[in-house]
């Protein structure tokens, strides 16, 4: 009978290895085939041990379909590092087996991709963070090309795409304000930065300059302040009220562009004061010498008199004495 037999059927190693070639391909019909060909030409001892050698090398490759089938559903629910776990468990007992290297390729690439893409992501985060929201769209994009169907990187998207369009609008009303600063319409700026929400995100930048143009408010007020007070301080200074003057700008900022027009007001308030004191004690001395009865003791301060004061009643009182 064992002249029945095909040749690659007469040792058990030649049909074990057929077998294992059938069970790789999943292929039971052809399993059974074998056993059905050989099996009438094989004594019972033989034909007992082959039986046993097929179930068992079934029942290991039940176990390790069984392993490589739960590397193929981790595929599926996105656990590559457990995939290639089981598929490289699978090949370390059946190394031809080619569903677990082809699912160890595939496994790598969706890890690699998954770690470009968590790696994005990060990025991602951090440019939507600092408010750089073009940075984010850019790498939201760039993710969506590699994973097309990431529910969260598409809800990323749409929150900085909405930010950066919040935004754009925002850098215009700025920039809206910022030309009105730059013509000196302070008020007008104002108005249109105080136009930026509290919770937006220009709020900051709105609020600086907000505090910048009511500075340049404040500073133009008080330049005009202090150009009235020069004018003021200066009509004083010609109607000879000198202590006036001094009231009005004695105090004037050290840092006013009229600081100059200051000092030369201060300084002939000063010198006009000075004046009407040394009037008043010539006047004093005119006196006591006339009351002496020396007019011509008087006469030379007089002189000094009509030099500084031309107008002073003294001067006609001097001339009833009949003074030389």
């Amino acid at each position: 009978m064992m002249d029945s037999i095909p040749e690659d059927f007469r040792d058990i190693t030649r049909i074990m290895s057929k077998v294992d070639q059938a069970l790789l391909q999943n292929d039971v019909r052809t399993v059974i085939m074998i056993l059905q060909d050989v099996e009438r030409g094989l004594d019972e001892e033989t034909l007992t041990v082959l039986r046993r050698s097929i179930a068992s090398a079934v029942e290991k490759f039940n176990r390790f379909n069984e392993i490589y089938t739960e590397g193929s559903k981790a595929i599926a629910m996105g656990d590559p590092d457990r995939a290639i776990t089981c598929f490289q468990t699978v090949l370390a007992q059946i190394p031809d087996h080619a569903g677990s290297r082809i699912g160890i390729q595939t496994a790598t690439r969706i890890r690699d991709l998954r770690e470009q893409v968590d790696a994005l992501l990060s990025r991602a985060r951090e440019a939507r963070n600092r408010e750089d929201f073009l940075t984010a769209q850019e790498l939201c994009k760039t993710i969506l090309s590699l994973a097309p169907e990431d529910e969260y990187v598409k809800d990323l998207d749409r929150d900085v795409s909405t930010r950066l369009k919040k935004q754009r609008q925002i850098m215009r009303v700025l920039r809206e304000g910022d030309q009105c600063f730059d013509e000196e319409r302070y008020e007008d700026a104002i108005l249109i930065w105080e136009n930026i929400e509290s919770n937006d995100s220009g709020e900051g930048s709105a609020m600086e300059r907000i505090e910048r143009a009511r500075s340049r408010i404040r500073d133009r007020e008080n330049r005009l302040t202090e150009k009235n007070r020069i004018t003021e301080a200066q009509r004083a200074l010609d109607g000879g009220r000198y202590q006036t003057v001094i009231d009005l700008i004695g105090d004037f900022p050290e840092n006013s562009e009229y600081r100059i027009d200051a000092e030369l007001c201060l300084r002939k308030a000063r010198d006009g004061i000075e004046g009407e004191r040394t009037i008043r004690d010539l006047e004093t001395q005119i006196r006591s010498q006339l009351e002496k009865g020396d007019p011509t003791g008087a006469k030379q301060l007089i002189d000094m008199l009509i030099q500084l004061n031309p107008q002073s009643p003294l001067i006609d009182e001097f001339k009833k004495h009949g003074a030389p």
